[in-house]
């Protein structure tokens, strides 16, 4: 398939810098990688993804800067689809569908920036509270079967870019 190309990393690469302008969405064959990001000079971690893990979407969805820096936990083999790929896919999708996810990329995108390396009562008041959004979204979608008709519908990779939003805003 045009604009997929299989990429191979050392453990250690740093595969996309938080800032970073986004250039595609990764699917983990083998390995797996860190995300974290940087606040007030020190490295946060927010989650470690391994095989069958969507990467670098986030950025696509919401046509933003990277928010995390991923780096390679182990030599890692992922397919790569260009950004062009991607748009086209996200472009073919109800427009319900895509509303779902963007709205599970803002929630991401602030529990992300919520956290830090040294929290205070109010980081963690304002994280608790973006939790209970992330659940009340979850639930949102589970309850919409019309909605969840329409996801089982999607073309296989982006159900998983989906599903792995879905994830994302519980974790």
């Amino acid at each position: 398939m045009s604009g997929i190309e299989t990429v191979n990393f050392p453990a250690g690469t740093i595969i996309f810098k938080e800032g970073d302008q986004p250039d595609g969405v990764y699917f983990i064959l083998s390995g797996g990688v860190e995300i974290s990001r940087t606040e007030a000079g020190a490295k946060v971690p927010l989650a470690k993804l391994g095989t069958d893990a969507v990467f670098g979407e986030m950025a696509l969805i919401d046509n933003q800067p990277r928010s995390a820096t991923v780096t390679t936990i182990a030599p890692t083999q992922c397919m790569k689809g260009t950004k062009d790929n991607f748009n086209a896919l996200m472009n073919s999708i109800d427009p319900e569908v895509k509303s779902a996810m963007q709205a599970m990329v803002t929630v991401v995108r602030e529990k992300n920036k919520t956290r830090k390396a040294q929290m205070t009562q109010a980081d963690v008041a304002t994280l608790n509270a973006l939790k209970q959004q992330a659940a009340d979204l979850q639930k949102q979608i589970m309850s919409n079967a019309a909605l969840l008709q329409k996801i089982k519908s999607l073309n296989p990779f982006v159900n998983g870019v989906f599903n792995s939003l879905l994830r994302l805003i519980l974790a």
